[in-house]
């Protein structure tokens, strides 16, 4: 499964939910996700939906479409549009929509009707995923400290940072996906997708899983603070901003290594998600050693860089 799998099993148990309680409900602001997964986990579920009035937005089908996968897989649905006006004109008519769930992509502010319905939260979804992934259902938890790691993020307010509906969704797809070769350690090997280090400690059973992964954080977070490091910064697919360093030389110079502390622990993250890489500590200690130098000679004088 893949994280936008994860996200659509996390929008179908709002789902089923809301329509278990009835009224509306509304949710914007949520990261793309897969609907063949989403309207398949609505059937596992067995969601009685037929009175709900339902609505998403910027997932891609068209009503046409999504109407159509709903008759293929047999799920009554009463009302069903891609288009949040539409949604918004249902309010209209209380008796033929009593159960409006809208969820959407993106913000909508145009759409102020909605605004009065009960507002969605991704963290809650991302939540009652990780209580999700600790049942039998999800074939995720192999030990009793898998699974009271998954109720620590779940319950845990201190950790509530690391709680993203997508950083969840990326976790488990990982600990999924490292799971056929390494079911122990594949959620300690999967603590990047949340935003902290691997800790290959982490599930001993003499360990206090709550309090190792806020340390875990705290160390991150101390990372990230220092100066030069770019990691509370956003950027495309984590890639630090800073330009590659090159040596003295013009522009025909040798292209070395960016070292920024930002790059450092990315690569310990890529070395220890692989499951072999060392201590942090250990990472730093040696970049702090002496090292050697060599000169590179060029016809106009010659350039010293370190290895």
């Amino acid at each position: 499964m893949s994280g936008r799998d994860y996200i659509a099993r996390a929008a179908a148990l709002q789902v089923v939910r809301a329509a278990r309680e009835g009224g509306h409900f509304f949710c914007e602001q949520l990261p793309p996700m897969d609907v063949e997964r989403f309207l398949a986990a609505l059937g596992e579920d067995a969601a009685d939906v037929a009175a709900v009035s339902l609505a998403l937005v910027g997932y891609g089908p068209s009503d046409t479409d999504l109407r159509g996968r709903l008759d293929v897989r047999k799920l009554v649905v009463g009302h069903v549009t891609t288009d949040l006006h539409v949604a918004a004109r249902w309010r209209n008519e209380p008796d033929l929509h009593p159960n409006i769930i809208a969820l959407a992509t993106g913000r909508h502010p145009g759409v102020s009707t909605l605004a009065h319905f009960p507002q969605g939260d991704p963290r809650v979804f991302a939540r009652d995923l990780l209580r999700w992934a600790r049942t039998s259902q999800a074939q995720l938890v192999a030990t009793a400290p898998q699974a009271a790691l998954l109720q620590v993020l779940a319950e845990d307010a201190e950790l509530s940072p690391l709680v993203s509906l997508t950083g969840v969704a990326d976790f488990l797809a990982t600990w999924r996906e490292l799971k056929t070769d390494d079911e122990l350690g594949a959620p300690r090997r999967a603590l990047p997708r949340l935003g902290i280090l691997p800790d290959r400690n982490l599930l001993s059973a003499a360990n206090d899983v709550a309090d190792r992964l806020l340390k875990n954080f705290n160390l991150t977070r101390d990372i990230a603070r220092m100066p030069g490091s770019g990691l509370d910064k956003d950027s495309p697919e984590g890639e630090s901003r800073e330009p590659r360093r090159t040596t003295p030389g013009g522009a025909g110079a040798r292209t070395r290594r960016d070292d920024s502390p930002r790059r450092r622990l990315r690569r310990v993250r890529r070395s220890r998600l692989r499951g072999g890489g060392r201590s942090l500590q250990a990472h730093f200690a040696d970049r702090r050693r002496p090292r050697r130098s060599r000169t590179i000679r060029r016809s106009r004088g010659s350039a010293t860089v370190a290895r």
